[in-house]
């Protein structure tokens, strides 16, 4: 990892230990320079604004459940149904979902939108799964999925994420519960497979 990298994402943890703590403030430059140890202008060098700083940990977070899952349509047997792919697909996004502390993750989601220049980059999620899934129907020999242009899928799948993402946001008590998960799975198997 290079020294840049560390430093990065030193400064993207510690923004998020110190919204933890604040109840949800977003931290000063000067604050996290003193968690840090680094100075407010290496903060501003490396992201510009502290909103970017929040951005960033949730680009990289979206970077590790892409890798996931792009690591299980790999590992995916062709001759199995999707149905089966796409369990383990919803599993995982709820398994990465629940690692967090739902409190903290919607103050983050609200601080990086808040601090977005575009807020297409926060569903740009929908858009990196199409080359997975692309993989996944061209290496298919079940026959299991519908056919559907590159924007349907988009599409679907940006619905795919407000499905699970929706009621962590609103503090819905329904966020991650069986009902919820069913609904996830149900949702992508009517949408993308052909099933009766």
């Amino acid at each position: 990892m290079s020294k840049k990298v560390k430093t990065m994402e030193i400064i993207a943890e510690e923004s998020v230990r110190l919204i933890r703590e604040s109840g949800g403030e977003l931290p000063t430059a000067r604050e996290l320079s003193k968690a840090t140890g680094f100075s407010a202008a290496t903060v501003y060098f490396h992201f510009g604004s502290i909103g970017s700083v929040i951005r960033h940990l949730v680009r990289v977070r979206a970077a590790a459940l892409h890798k996931e899952l792009e690591d299980l349509i790999t590992a995916h047997d062709p001759k199995t149904h999707p149905s089966v792919l796409f369990d383990q697909f919803v599993d995982r996004m709820f398994a990465r979902a629940q690692q967090y502390n739902p409190t903290l993750v919607r103050k983050v989601y609200k601080i990086a939108l808040e601090h977005s220049d575009r807020l297409s980059d926060m569903d740009a999620a929908g858009e990196s799964l199409l080359p997975l899934i692309k993989a996944a129907i061209a290496s298919d020999e079940t026959g299991g999925f519908k056919t559907l242009s590159n924007e349907e899928m988009i599409f679907l799948f940006r619905g795919l994420l407000t499905i699970i993402r929706s009621p962590m946001m609103e503090k819905n008590p329904f966020f991650g519960t069986p009902a919820h998960i069913r609904l996830a799975k149900t949702y992508v198997r009517k949408m993308l497979l052909n099933e009766s």
